[in-house]
Parts: C-alpha cells; sequence; structure tokens
C-alpha cells in the first residue's frame, strides 16, 4: 500500500479505503483517521465517497460490501417469466448485495471465467409495487430459468450456475445469523423498527445478513448460502417485506405503528386526528363492502356513527387527507360518494361542511364542476372554517374575477401575504394556497379607477347609475388580465392532469430523471398540456362558466394559436420582434426577458398568444437547433402531436459524447497485479503498445475521425507493481482486458471501475477547488479533445445558416457551395497545441475533401 504519499485521483484513494478494510470492517471514524495518516488531504474525498458510494455499507462499522462477500455462494430462485424478460428479483434472496451493485454493477462471467456482459440493479414497477430486480446481458438466465440458481462471487464478478439441490443451513451460519440479527437490534446506525408497547424489535433484513458475514464470514465461504428465507426460518427469525424479526412477531402492530407515524409524516396530524382519520378509514372501507351496515346494525347505533363520522371530517386536515388516503387505496369517487352521502342522510338538519366539502370533491371527479362550486359557495359562509374548503371557495372566486373576495377566503384559510415573506424559494416548493395568493394578490392590492363619476349612467349601458350598478367591480383591462387568466388555466392543470404532467415530462425526458424533475414544472411543459394536449378545452369545459364573457372569448381564440417555430429579428429590453418561419408574419411579443445569450437569427420554438395588439409569450421559448427547423415546421403542420413530442424530447435530450472511433464516451480504469516485470516491456511491445521511459505505454489506432487516436494507455505502479489501463468506452476496454491477458498470462486480474461521464467530471471538479477543470491535465484534455471531434462530425451534418441553411457536407457537392464552405472554414482558427481546444479547421477540411 501507498505510505505518506499523495493519492492523485479519487480512485487511488478509494482503492487504499478497500485495502484497509479488506474483508473486515472499521469504525467511520477510524477509517477516516487511517486515510489521512496516508493522505492528509484525501479526507474529504474519502468522506464523499462514503456518503456516496453505496458499496461502502455503515452498519455499526463500515464494511466495502464486494470484499465482504468474496468468495460466497448465494441461492435464488428464478421465475421462468422473469428470465425470459431478462431480469431476477433481488428480494429477498438477493438483497443483500444490493448495496454493492447498485453503485457501480459488476461484471458476469462463464464457467471459463471469461466476462459475458455487465449485470446491475433496477427499479421495475412489478405487482403493483416498486421492485428491485438484477438485470444483466440477453439470455443471461436462459440456462436456470424455472429452477434454483446459484450466483457466486469472483474478484468483483458475478458467476451464476444452475443449483440441482438447494444447500441446508449450518450450523456455522444459524449462528451467525442470530448473532447479525441481534447485533442489528441494537445498532447505532441502523434505526430498529417494532412494536414499541411490546418492546419486540425488528430491523432491516439486508444489514442483518452483512452483519452476519461480519461476525463470520468463513462460514458463508466454506459452504454456500441457503436460499435466505431457509436462513432465517432455521435461526428462528421471520421475514416481512424487507424487514426481519424473531418468529412470533407481531407485524400487525408493527405495521399499525408504521401507518400512524406515515399519517403523522405526510399530513401534519397529530395523534387525536390519526385516529379519527384511522376511523374515518375503516369504516369507509366497510361501507364500500357492506353498505350501510357498516355504521352499525340499527338505526340509532347508524345516526351516532355518522354524527363521529361528520365531526371528524369538519376537522378540515383529517377531511382532506382523508380524500387522499382513500384514492391512494383504490377507493373510486363513487364509492366515496356513497359513503358521504348515507353520512349526510342522517344528519337532518345540520350543516356537515367536512361532508359536504367531500361530495364537492365527488361531484368535479365526475366533471360535474357547477354542482361542485354551488355547494362550496353554500357552505362557505362565515362561520366556516374548514381549509380545503375555504381553498376551493377563493378558486372560484379567482376564476370569477373577485380578486378581493378571493383574497379575504384564502385569509381566512389563514394564507397571507406575511406566508411569502417568511418562503424561501431556496429550500421551499411553491404549494397550491400560495400559487393562488400569488395569483389573485396583484388584481386584489391594484384596483382599477372608476370609468365615470358615482351619479352618471353606468357605462355598461344598464340605464342604472354607476354607483348602483358596477361602483367596486370594475374589471382591469383584459390586456392586463391575460396573465391572470392563463394562470387560471395552469391551476386547473395542476389540480386535474397530474399524472398527464408527469407522464408528459418523462417522455421529454427521455429516460432522465433529472430532466424530467426540472421540466415537471417548466412553463413550456405546462404550455404543452395546454395546447398539446388540449386541456384548455378541457378548462373550458368545466370551468369557463365561472369566467368573466371577455376571458373565456380569449381564451377560445387563443385555442386557435398552434406552436411554431419563429426567428429572433430584434431583441431589447422586455420586447422580442420575431419571424414566423412558417407563415412569414412578423410579431412583436412583449414582457420578455431576453437573455445575454438571446440574440438576431437565433431560431425558437413557442407559442406566443395574442393579447390585444401585442403577443404574449406564456409559455416561454426553447431554442431550436437549425437541423429540426424543418421538422419540427412538418410536425405542427400535420397537427402530429407524438412526432412534436419526440423532437422536443430529441432536441432535449443531453448530447451523446462519442469517442473518435464513434463509441459512447465511458471512462474505465482496469488494474493488474504484476508477478513478474522483467519482460514487461517487451512482451507490451509485441503486443503492439508503444512504450516511453517513465512506465507508461500507448496503443494507437486510426479511427474515422483522427490518425493515431490512443486507444488506451497503460501505466505500471511501481511501487506496488500494479498496471493500470485507462480507456474510454466499454468497447476498448474490453480489447485492452483481453490484449493484456493474453500478453501477460501471470498477471492477476485486480478488477475493473467504470465511469460515466458526469461521474468522471465530478470527480474532477471535486480534486480541483477552484471548480475548473485544469485543461493541462492529461485526462482532461483527452477527454475534451474526444469531445471535440464527435462534435465537428455531427456538424459537417448539420443545416448552417451560413451555408444557406444547407449542411457542409451537402454544400461541397457543387462549385458554389464548396466555394462557401472553404470560406466558412478559413475564417475558424486552428487551435493551437497546450491551447483551447475547439474545432480544426483542417480536419474538417480533410473529411469533407477540400484538401485534394
Amino acid at each position: 500500500m501507498r505510505q505518506h504519499g499523495a493519492m492523485s485521483t479519487d480512485s487511488e484513494i478509494r482503492h487504499a479505503m478497500i485495502e484497509l478494510l479488506g474483508t473486515g470492517a472499521m469504525s467511520r471514524d477510524d477509517l477516516l483517521a487511517a486515510v489521512r495518516a496516508l493522505d492528509a488531504s484525501a479526507g474529504r474525498t474519502a468522506e464523499q465517497i462514503l456518503r456516496k458510494d453505496s458499496a461502502f455499507s455503515d452498519l455499526d462499522d463500515v464494511c466495502y460490501v464486494p470484499a465482504l462477500v468474496e468468495g460466497t455462494s448465494w441461492t435464488f430462485g428464478v421465475d421462468a417469466d422473469d428470465a425470459a424478460e431478462g431480469f431476477v428479483r433481488m428480494h429477498p434472496a438477493l438483497s443483500p448485495l444490493g448495496w454493492w451493485l447498485i453503485s457501480s454493477g459488476a461484471e458476469l462471467i462463464d464457467d471459463a471465467s471469461d466476462p459475458v456482459g455487465e449485470v446491475g440493479t433496477d427499479g421495475i414497477w412489478l405487482d403493483g409495487r416498486d421492485t428491485d430486480v438484477l438485470v444483466g446481458p440477453p439470455g443471461w438466465l436462459d440456462a436456470v430459468a424455472g429452477g434454483l440458481a446459484t450466483l457466486t462471487v469472483r474478484s468483483e464478478q458475478l458467476q451464476v450456475t444452475q443449483c440441482d439441490a438447494p444447500p441446508q443451513p449450518t450450523l456455522r451460519q444459524i449462528d451467525a445469523m442470530r448473532v447479525g440479527f441481534e447485533r442489528m437490534t441494537t445498532s447505532k446506525h441502523v434505526r430498529p423498527f417494532g412494536n414499541a408497547a411490546a418492546g419486540l424489535p425488528c430491523v432491516p433484513s439486508d444489514h442483518a445478513v452483512l452483519a452476519a458475514l461480519l461476525h463470520d464470514r468463513d462460514a458463508f465461504v466454506e459452504a454456500a448460502i441457503p436460499h435466505l428465507d431457509d436462513l432465517y426460518a432455521a435461526a428462528g427469525l421471520e421475514q416481512r417485506h424487507h424487514l426481519l424479526a424473531a418468529n412470533g412477531f407481531d407485524w400487525e402492530a408493527q405495521e399499525s405503528s408504521q401507518q400512524r407515524n406515515k399519517m403523522h409524516a405526510f399530513y401534519g396530524l397529530d395523534e387525536p386526528q390519526i385516529d379519527m382519520l384511522t376511523t374515518l378509514i375503516g369504516v369507509c372501507e366497510l361501507h364500500i363492502e357492506k353498505g350501510d351496515a357498516a355504521l352499525g346494525p340499527n338505526d340509532d347505533d347508524r345516526g351516532a356513527a355518522a354524527a363521529l363520522m361528520s365531526t371528524s371530517l369538519d376537522d378540515g386536515d383529517v377531511g382532506e387527507a382523508f380524500w387522499v388516503e382513500m384514492l391512494a387505496r383504490y377507493a373510486t369517487p363513487h364509492e366515496i360518494e356513497a359513503f358521504a352521502d348515507t353520512v349526510a342522510s342522517r344528519m337532518a338538519g345540520a350543516d356537515p361542511v367536512g361532508v359536504g366539502w367531500i361530495l364537492s370533491q365527488c361531484m368535479a371527479m365526475r366533471d360535474d364542476e357547477q354542482g361542485a362550486v354551488a355547494l362550496v359557495d353554500s357552505l362557505a359562509g362565515p362561520g366556516c372554517d374548514h381549509v380545503p374548503l375555504l381553498l376551493d371557495a377563493a378558486a372560484a372566486m379567482s376564476d370569477r374575477g373577485d380578486a378581493l373576495t378571493a383574497m379575504r377566503l384564502l385569509a381566512r384559510a389563514g394564507i397571507s401575504e406575511s406566508d411569502l415573506v417568511d418562503f424561501d424559494p431556496a429550500t421551499e416548493d411553491l404549494d397550491e394556497p400560495l400559487r393562488l395568493l400569488i395569483e389573485v394578490l396583484p388584481y386584489a392590492r391594484n384596483r382599477p379607477k372608476a370609468k365615470v363619476g358615482r351619479n352618471e349612467p353606468c357605462p355598461c349601458g344598464s340605464g342604472r347609475k354607476y354607483k348602483a350598478c358596477h361602483l367596486g367591480k370594475e374589471r382591469h383591462d383584459l390586456v392586463d388580465r391575460s396573465s391572470w387568466l392563463y394562470d387560471k388555466t395552469l391551476r386547473y392543470i395542476r389540480a386535474r392532469a397530474f399524472p398527464q404532467l408527469h407522464e408528459l415530462a418523462d417522455e421529454l425526458a427521455d429516460g432522465s430523471y433529472e430532466i424530467s424533475q426540472e421540466l415537471s414544472s417548466s412553463p413550456f411543459l405546462m404550455d404543452l398540456a395546454v395546447h398539446e394536449l388540449d386541456m384548455m378545452s378541457e378548462f373550458l369545459d368545466a370551468r369557463g362558466w365561472l369566467l368573466p364573457d371577455d376571458e373565456r372569448l380569449l381564451a377560445e381564440q387563443w385555442m386557435l394559436v398552434d406552436r411554431s417555430v419563429f426567428e429572433i429579428l430584434e431583441a431589447r429590453d422586455e420586447v422580442l420582434r420575431l419571424r414566423d418561419v412558417g407563415s412569414g408574419e412578423t410579431i412583436t411579443v412583449t414582457n420578455t426577458h431576453p437573455s445575454d445569450a438571446t440574440r438576431p437569427g437565433m431560431m425558437m420554438i413557442g407559442r406566443p398568444l395574442p393579447v390585444g395588439d401585442t403577443h404574449r409569450a406564456m409559455g416561454g421559448f426553447l431554442s431550436a437547433p437549425p437541423q429540426l427547423v424543418n421538422p419540427f415546421l412538418d410536425a405542427i403542420a400535420a397537427d402530429d402531436v407524438d412526432e412534436l413530442i419526440a423532437l422536443l424530447a430529441q432536441m432535449l435530450r443531453p448530447p451523446q459524447l462519442r469517442n473518435t472511433s464513434g463509441e459512447e464516451l465511458v471512462f474505465h480504469t482496469t488494474r493488474w497485479q504484476i508477478a513478474e516485470t522483467d519482460d514487461l516491456h517487451a512482451r507490451l511491445a509485441a503486443a503492439g503498445f508503444v512504450g516511453d521511459d517513465d512506465g507508461e505505454w500507448n496503443l494507437t489506432e486510426d479511427t474515422s475521425s483522427m490518425r493515431d487516436a490512443i486507444l488506451a494507455t497503460l501505466h505500471l505502479d511501481a511501487d506496488d507493481d500494479v498496471l493500470r489501463a485507462e480507456t474510454n468506452s466499454d468497447e476498448r476496454a474490453s480489447m485492452v482486458r483481453t490484449v493484456v491477458d493474453d500478453a501477460l498470462p501471470t498477471a492477476k486480474f485486480l478488477g475493473d471501475q467504470r465511469r460515466e461521464f458526469d461521474e468522471l467530471r465530478a470527480e474532477m471538479s471535486d480534486d480541483d477547488e477552484s471548480g475548473l477543470l485544469d485543461p493541462n491535465d492529461p485526462e482532461v484534455r483527452q477527454m475534451m479533445e474526444e469531445m471535440m471531434r464527435t462534435k465537428e462530425i455531427e456538424w459537417l451534418d448539420q443545416e448552417v445558416p451560413a451555408l444557406d441553411g444547407r449542411t457542409p457536407r451537402a454544400s461541397v457537392t457543387d462549385p458554389i457551395g464548396r466555394e462557401k464552405v472553404a470560406r466558412l472554414l478559413a475564417s475558424f482558427p486552428e487551435p493551437q497545441p497546450g491551447g483551447f481546444v475547439g474545432f480544426s479547421p483542417s480536419r474538417l477540411r480533410a473529411h469533407l475533401g477540400l484538401d485534394d
């Protein structure tokens, strides 16, 4: 091991931590102290590794799971249907390995120890729940489908074989399992659960198994590990879901305790409110099954039960939680409404506000918005303090254009301007009550001025005096109310189409969770829902009768406006002058905020809406790549929503970075222990590597876009005779593994670390305290060179405005276009050695044949 020397990379620090832990464990503090003893500057990186890398499991002490399970064989069942889909469920038999495999996956090897692909974890919705599965290369489970299999861990690689007879738990394994369970029940890092009244604990089963391995690893290496269900049973333990407890554990009490904790965490309910909610849910579910008999055997009992239910629902927090919980339990609005009707029918002469609010929700769900609003209006009198009902009443007043009354209702619901003063957008998300407050606040603060004198005829033409007709009821000009109208539409969509919004965000994100989260509340996504998903029409059908007449007419006009591609003609403060590329029409968009990058000539896709003599960009714009302009226009002209969304997803998708061979950039560090170094240079040279005097060898090859491209770099660490290969694709890593194994048959393979581009960039940023990547770092420079060559190849097939919208590759096919390309490339500066990495005009000319 390296002693008191600087460890320059995260990989070296991680490797040192693995060596320090071995197959055992250390306290977190002791491990960090040992790392700092090797390199005083490595402590912060080691802490980050422990926080991010789940292969290091923190029980009472830290262990490195791949080393802990090295040499173990795990028995598991393989469902034939699952195997046909290429996965196996991890729970319960393989769950303890998840702590390692979720971090980086592992290489799958065959009976001859040759690699056959990667195995990793994923989450799939199965049997109504998110299920952890192990996924491998095509056909990896074919030989074991429908039976028992054994998964063996060898040098951080996995081997799957058929299991002819299930192994039985050994006495040592049973004893270790009991010790591991007991250890976790007193763990400081793994909070035990259980029935507090009985004092009986239960713990996560994965942690208990790892603790058993720490207690007696040899017991699980010398004999195959039986199916974990069999091991648990032999140790006097039982499992439910992912928890482990002693036989006889009161699981019902455990589940009840967890349910109450969830109700407190999700809804902020106190213990009496949780009791009310639990009773409401129980009686409603019984009513779905048995009808009115759920309230009791006779009229008196049913009346008393109805009174209790009504009183519970009058608590706004409880009523809202009841509505959400019943829908989450897949009760239909019809079933909930039948229960509420039963309760209301036995409350003659009373004014059941809470029951009324539940009924209003059911009405809205069956598209009776008018009935729902009428019921809410009738119940929201001066004495009403039911917060959800007051919020619904405030929303209806906003739709009507009565901002002052909406503000008063919000204040009665406990929502005021002071909540905005305390709101921190950096750490909090806006909830719907605050959104509604922001929606109406400007119009309540700034009332429009009277149009005529009090005693003059009202401008509305009624013939009545102004004071008796519209005094105090004036509306803001429609131009000023246009953004309010759009906000009303978005509020309806968020309330009624939340799942569709997330589905749309996921579709646009094309599998990227980060992009999906960013899009889920973006103005552009909301406008796609408004227009392309036709939700403006749904809003007008449901709530349009509440809107002032002029707002409804404006909304109907907006429905006719299609999305288009626009060229920026002029950009100045809060104003954009645009040309619709499809129609040629020129429009002015006001109330915009152009960025510093906004400039004439840029192409943007959006749907600016007419408001008076100008337009407003309610949904914002996205910059449109030139090569997608025509496909966008075609999709819009064909009213092909699916194609439009597919094009937007293509535009939003992060660029796929590739090396000069066209392979996706993935960075590998592959390591071997070298037994003999005397003839190392000669053997590597015979395999095609070119070495230097610093113990480094390069393997080069001409690729499609670069002469003598470096496929792999080898470096020998003289301190411990470890040979390290750096490659930048899965294909190159596999190739160099084969070449080195053939050239050095006595070398011992130590493992392969695979890092995506974002992971490597994060590591480099962590190492560079300035937050900037060092362009002089050879690894950084190689990465930048690979990226730039990839971009050069892509540029050849992009439509370029300077070439009249043609691609460079198409332009060079005729003399005039060829001359234009030559002049354009002549304006590109040639990157200097060691300087900025940019497009190389000489390489581009060579690609296009301009040097011939």
